[in-house]
């Protein structure tokens, strides 16, 4: 004879494996919250509310279609697969106040504590660090506070550049930070023109 309760158990256990499953395949397509892809609209406020809702809804991917969208800072979330269809293009904003996150200075992918994040894909993260740069000057260190060097203004003398570095007047932080984190995978993608 046949338990209808283990019966029970058994379809239960079923359909919330089936629904588990589809629920983290969801997908969540950037231009659905806003994101445009025209090459020169800063698009960071739809790029981070599509993450958050994949986030906070339990997870699944958040879909880059081809096309070119501008972005400061992102926050990485938990649960989130960013994928970069082919033709894609995340380029990071010439504006360095685009890159803060709580007030502070950030690169364009920030993310700590966090766990299981993939950006996978045939698509492009152009850090756009050129335009941080001006290549007709030579950088010349008023950046490092001399009073934290044992050589004082001699050692700023020995560093005069002749042939560069190149000069920038700020620029963001690293192109991806993150931290405290587990399971995080970066694969597929192409990376060019980190800022720093």
């Amino acid at each position: 004879m046949i338990d209808l309760k283990i019966i029970k158990t058994f379809f239960s256990a079923c359909l919330l494996f089936v629904s588990v499953f589809s629920f983290a395949q969801k997908v969540y397509n950037i231009r659905d919250y806003g994101a445009i892809s025209d090459g020169k609209t800063v698009t960071t406020k739809a790029i981070q509310k599509t993450i958050d809702t994949c986030s906070n809804t339990g997870g699944g991917t958040v879909y880059i279609p081809t096309g070119t969208f501008v972005t400061g800072a992102i926050q990485l979330k938990s649960k989130v697969h960013l994928k970069l269809e082919s033709g894609a293009i995340l380029k990071g904003s010439s504006q360095v106040a685009d890159y803060l996150l709580n007030g502070v200075p950030q690169g364009m992918f920030y993310g700590e504590d966090i766990t299981d994040v993939t950006i996978s894909g045939d698509g492009l993260i152009d850090g756009n660090g050129t335009s941080f740069f001006d290549a007709t000057k030579l950088h010349d260190y008023i950046d490092f506070d001399k009073k934290y060097v044992r050589q004082g203004q001699g050692f700023f003398e020995a560093l005069k550049p002749t042939q560069g570095p190149i000069a920038y007047k700020s620029r963001p932080g690293m192109l991806m930070v993150i931290m405290h984190s587990e399971n995080i995978k970066l694969t597929g993608v192409k990376i060019i023109d980190s800022p720093s």
